[in-house]
């Protein structure tokens, strides 16, 4: 059966492509800190912070409890 191109033109159908591209800014930048165990701890409590305040119910109840290292 041979293909009839008036046809195939016109199941043809036009597509667009959309890209988006998002950057995350840094929260901390690594080279404000000269130790090591002092941006691991800068991290951890910018990261304890976020997990608290994305917490909704009773924030007493579910906030972990600081301990000395």
């Amino acid at each position: 059966m041979p293909i009839d191109a008036a046809e195939l033109d016109k199941e043809r159908r036009n597509t667009q492509a959309a890209f988006s591209l998002s950057t995350v800014p840094t929260v901390i930048d690594p080279t404000k800190f000269s130790k090591w165990k002092r941006l691991v701890r800068v991290t951890a409590w910018i990261l304890r912070y976020m997990r608290n305040l994305r917490l909704k119910t009773k924030p007493e109840d579910n906030v972990d409890p600081l301990t000395a290292v």
